[in-house]
């Protein structure tokens, strides 16, 4: 605890130490580096990037990466000694069709079955009833400075929501040449967002191909925005917002539909309560105290997934979109009319609704639940017993 006197001085401190983490040290550089050279500052360069995508549906699509990087610095060897593939094989498969380093010195080391791992995701001794998401890592072999690392993987997704990838045509490193390739061949509608259009596009083109070459690096600064706000990139969707919304609300409100565990837990929290606040607030408390959030992210599983409210009553334990089930069934069993809010952790400015409105993609990855009461809607789901009721760490974000 603070008193006001040691807070403004605990403020005052934070105050100079951000102030001072943004000056930068500049030396002359003796050697300036010659034409053709990536600088002092680079430690990987990809030499090349091939991503061809093939679309199977507007929910079920193919995608295969071939990259060859070279490293520059021991931080580059650090950085690319292991790669790393996440996916839930509940709607994903992947495989590491190849890998490979190329010595400073001609030598070719080949990826063996003893350097390639299958993992589990950090979360899934603590949630087991989700579908364990899987951590594909690969220790690349003899790797050193003036290496060439290569490696081929292909990625299988099937019962999305809906299709949405992001390509981006320059990164931290310097790029050679990246070509991305989207085959279409059943002519899917999508939308299509390309670099330094102002506006979204619609096409069902069997093939569509973009491709860059000698691309700088960009500036790498801390607390970036995402980078699709302003890195070029090219984003293509199958997606729709009413219909998305549509569906993730369907599916959420059967999960809270005829829970009878839960609706009696509801009503025993309420029995003394003296108002709608009260009730709100004594069920918000459970909720919070005693069912753990544990599990995936919401985008990270298939919409069914998601468990009945008595379940994860009974488990004591669910991630945003269980949770937020949890509260819904005991609202709706206390008399009031709970509703679903999807949002994430992006400010609602009008560069970011610009850049996602038109061209839908898995940006929402936070269950909300809202309530009228005699003063407002009340947000729930994302604070704890300790906040005062209608706070909510997602104020002013897009939803």
């Amino acid at each position: 605890e603070f008193t006001p006197t040691e807070y403004l001085e605990l403020k005052r401190v934070l105050r100079d130490l951000e102030y001072r983490q943004r000056q930068q040290p500049l030396f002359a550089v003796a050697n300036a580096p010659a034409a053709g050279e990536y600088g002092p500052d680079v430690d990987v360069v990809t030499l090349s990037s091939e991503v061809t995508i093939e679309l199977e549906s507007a929910t079920a699509w193919r995608e295969i990466r071939k990259i060859r990087e070279r490293l520059l610095t021991y931080a580059g060897t650090k950085d690319r000694g292991e790669i790393k593939f996440q996916f839930n094989p509940a709607w994903e498969e992947v495989k590491l069709r190849s890998a490979r380093v190329t010595m400073a010195d001609g030598t070719v080391k080949e990826l063996r079955a003893e350097e390639l791992n299958l993992m589990d995701a950090p979360w899934v001794g603590g949630a087991p009833r989700y579908p364990a998401e899987r951590i594909l890592v690969a220790s690349l072999p003899g790797i050193a400075i003036g290496s060439v690392i290569e490696y081929e993987c292909e990625r299988i997704c099937h019962d999305q929501p809906f299709f949405s990838a992001t390509e981006y045509l320059a990164s931290l490193n310097p790029i050679e040449r990246k070509t991305v390739t989207l085959r279409n061949p059943h002519h899917v509608p999508l939308v299509v967002h390309e670099p330094g259009a102002r506006d979204p596009r619609r096409c069902d083109d069997a093939e569509l191909t973009w491709a860059v070459t000698t691309v700088p690096p960009l500036a790498a600064e801390e607390q970036l925005p995402p980078p699709w706000l302003f890195a070029p990139h090219v984003t293509v969707s199958a997606g729709d917002w009413p219909a998305y919304a549509e569906l993730v609300r369907n599916t959420l409100a059967a999960a809270a539909a005829n829970q009878p565990a839960a609706a009696a837990k509801a009503v025993e929290l309420i029995a003394k309560q003296p108002d709608d606040s009260a009730k709100v607030q004594a069920i918000r408390d459970f909720v919070a105290r005693y069912i753990r959030v544990a599990g995936p992210g919401f985008n990270t599983l298939p919409l069914n997934a998601i468990s009945p409210a008595d379940r994860t009553l009974q488990d004591g334990y669910g991630n945003t979109a269980d949770r937020a089930v949890l509260l819904a069934a005991m609202l709706h069993a206390a008399g009031l009319k709970p509703e679903f809010l999807l949002s994430g952790k992006m400010p609602a400015l009008p560069e970011v609704t610009a850049a996602c409105n038109g061209c839908p993609i898995p940006l929402f990855d936070a269950v909300l639940v809202g309530v009228e009461l005699a003063g407002g809607q009340v947000m729930l789901n994302d604070t704890d017993q300790y906040a005062p009721l209608g706070a909510t760490t997602h104020e002013e974000m897009l939803a």
